[in-house]
């Protein structure tokens, strides 16, 4: 009976990973609290209804921790990577310039096409690095108030 939960669990853990189109994987922690959870289930099932809360509480103590660690680690780190659309009202080079000027190293850019095509503005992804910790809230708001920025996000 456990073989089958473990192997059915693990095909469904498995589907919650996924690739974004901004080559990003997300789902694992997903993919894990489930197995977690079945393991969980399975000894309420064998009547270990101790160990089940003790498992039980454990996955939830450290799943938050997890999430609150990750939130302050990306949200205040060095290295950033952004999505933007500019109208046509300003330039690539112009926008790279001005992110220089904030005291910013731009490490990498890209071109997203799509959005390109779609509504005549043009979509880039950054990396950008600081030499100090910036608090990525705050790098947002200044680049939307750039004039041309139509809109900006943290991946």
């Amino acid at each position: 009976m456990g073989a089958q939960v473990v192997s059915g669990i693990g095909f469904l853990g498995a589907g919650t990973i996924v690739v974004t189109r901004r080559n990003q994987i997300k789902g694992l922690t997903t993919a894990a609290g489930l197995w977690a959870s079945a393991a969980v289930g399975l000894a309420i099932g064998i009547g270990l209804y101790e160990a089940a809360v003790i498992g039980g509480t454990v996955i939830f103590l450290v799943l938050s921790i997890i999430h609150r660690w990750d939130h302050q680690m990306r949200s205040h780190s060095k290295v950033v990577e952004i999505y933007f659309e500019l109208s046509k009202e300003i330039s690539l080079g112009d926008f790279m310039r001005k992110i220089r000027a904030m005291g910013l190293e731009i490490e990498n850019i890209r071109t997203e096409y799509e959005s390109s095509i779609q509504e005549g503005k043009h979509a880039y992804i950054m990396s950008l690095r600081s030499k100090v910790k910036l608090d990525h809230e705050e790098l947002f708001k200044t680049i939307r108030d750039i004039p041309g920025v139509a809109y900006v996000e943290g991946l």
